[in-house]
C-alpha cells in the first residue's frame, strides 16, 4: 500500500534538517536546474524579506517515509481582503 505524507516546514531548522535529504532528492533529478538545489532554497529564505504579512514554508511530501517531493513557497499578502 502506498503511503503519502505532507508535512509543512515552516522554521530555518527545520529546513536545515532536510539538507541531506534534498541534497539525494536532487541528486536523483534527471534535469537538475540550480533553483531546485537546496542552496538556492536556504539563500532565498536569507534575503527575501520577513514581515508580518509573508511566510517562507517548504511542502514535503514523503512516499512510504522517503523524500520525493519538494515545494519551496514564499507568500505575500498585500491589501487587506
Amino acid at each position: 500500500m502506498l503511503s503519502l505524507e505532507v508535512v509543512i516546514y515552516d522554521t530555518w531548522a527545520q529546513l536545515q534538517a532536510l539538507k541531506p535529504e534534498w541534497d539525494a532528492l536532487f541528486r536523483g533529478v534527471f534535469e537538475r536546474s540550480g533553483t531546485l538545489g537546496y542552496a538556492y532554497a536556504t539563500t532565498a529564505w536569507r534575503e527575501l524579506p520577513k514581515t508580518s504579512n509573508t511566510r517562507l514554508s517548504v511542502i514535503a511530501v514523503r512516499r512510504s517515509g522517503v523524500l520525493a517531493c519538494l515545494w519551496p513557497l514564499y507568500v505575500s499578502r498585500e491589501g487587506s481582503h
